[in-house]
């Protein structure tokens, strides 16, 4: 071969070399998409109930955060939103998701006694998170708390984990009656 047609031969490589590149670089290859949370399409304001959130914060107290949500069509349906909006997480600087993103939201049940039974799962969680007596307490109320200030025909609520009622929720708290609302876990509000 003379060097005219190695020169050819090199060449059309190269060519073929960089269209393949390229072409790999955008259809060839899978991507995975992060999941993004996405704020809610604006709605009219008569179908917005606004609701108050109740997330640990990093001082060691439960801080609020107010949030704008869809009128719920029953009471069970308020309390699924209001525990779907905790597992979402917060949106405020210094308050923290009260469960991992692996938790989810099982089932809400509103019994005809005012009884909120919300079952938390985490298929590759058997028992909830051990996080201390403290955080514990936080991420029981942050549910109990917001579910009871958002839902007025509740008076209670008990926690189910995978679809369990556990004696304690991860150690600490009795989770075997119906939780009251509990102000004493709340951050003080600067005067």
């Amino acid at each position: 071969m003379n060097r005219r047609a190695a020169a050819l031969v090199v060449g059309a490589t190269a060519v073929l070399a960089i269209l393949a590149l390229a072409w790999w670089s955008t259809a060839g290859r899978q991507t995975v998409d992060t999941p993004i949370r996405q704020e809610p399409q604006p709605v009219s304001s008569a179908e917005l109930i606004n609701a108050e959130l109740y997330f640990p914060n990093t001082a060691g107290w439960l801080g609020t955060e107010s949030r704008d949500l869809p009128a719920a069509e029953s009471a069970e349906d308020r309390a699924a939103q209001v525990a779907s909006e905790l597992l979402a997480g917060p949106t405020a600087p210094g308050h923290v998701a009260p469960l991992s993103e692996a938790v989810e939201l099982a089932s809400v049940h509103l019994s005809s006694d005012g009884v909120v039974y919300l079952d938390l799962a985490a298929a590759q969680l058997p028992a909830p998170p051990v996080s201390g007596s403290r955080g514990e307490l936080l991420v029981v109320y942050s549910f109990v708390n917001s579910i009871l200030a958002n839902v007025p025909e509740a008076r209670g609520v008990v926690l189910l984990w995978n679809g369990n009622q556990r004696p304690t929720f991860a150690g600490h708290v009795d989770t075997t009656r119906p939780l009251p609302l509990e102000r004493k876990w709340l951050a003080k509000r600067a005067s």
